[in-house]
């Protein structure tokens, strides 16, 4: 993955400051990797399922990898693609697959070894946006 797991906000929401809650200790290792199965265990989506830009999925991953870096090569996969519009995903299913895998990692402790502080800012920050009715997404930088 990359070395940053941040959670966007659409619009500013009470205690979050500029609009994002970052993860750099998510991003660490195979963090997000345990997180999904965890995730797919106890029957929720996994967080890299919030993803930003999953109307690009249909390019190959080096294009992607290259659009999200600004890198893009005309040359190997033709013209840059617009931006899409990002997409937004309601903060109540969020905040339910963030419950559950803090539900878990309370009672497994060692299944990660790092990102539950992080995972809990992050429950708090979705807990803010649903009551706000505010939508996120979460993006991974490279």
């Amino acid at each position: 993955m990359g070395i940053n797991v941040t959670m966007m906000f659409e619009r500013e929401v009470t205690g979050v400051l500029h609009r994002c809650v970052e993860g750099c200790d998510l991003a660490k290792g195979k963090t997000v990797e345990t997180l999904g199965r965890i995730a797919q265990e106890t029957g929720v989506r996994p967080i890299d399922d919030f993803y930003r830009d999953t109307l690009l999925e249909h390019l190959p991953e080096e294009a992607r990898v290259a659009m999200t870096l600004g890198c893009w090569s005309e040359e190997e996969w033709g013209p840059r693609p617009d931006d899409p519009e990002p997409n937004w995903y309601d903060p109540a299913e969020g905040l339910a697959s963030l419950r559950a895998l803090l539900g878990h990692l309370r009672g497994h402790p060692r299944a990660i070894r790092r990102g539950v502080d992080e995972l809990e800012e992050m429950e708090r920050a979705l807990a803010a946006a649903a009551a706000e009715g505010v939508r996120f997404h979460v993006y991974f930088d490279v």
